[in-house]
């Protein structure tokens, strides 16, 4: 599956290290050999983007 994330952040790196370090808590079929126990074993790629300052009020 896909996950996006959209919002803002103070520590993004810290961020993005906790949760690709975390366990994962999905069911995988009992024919796979070598299930994956956290999820940076199964991420392919990330991207994150700066947008700078905004005019909203909730944004820093």
């Amino acid at each position: 599956g896909n996950l996006v994330y959209v919002g803002k952040a103070t520590r993004l790196l810290d961020e993005v290290y906790a949760a690709i370090r975390r366990d994962i808590h999905i069911p995988f079929p009992r024919g796979i050999s070598n299930v994956p126990e956290k999820r940076y074993e199964i991420i392919s790629y990330i991207s994150a983007y700066d947008v700078g300052t905004s005019d909203w009020i909730d944004y820093p």
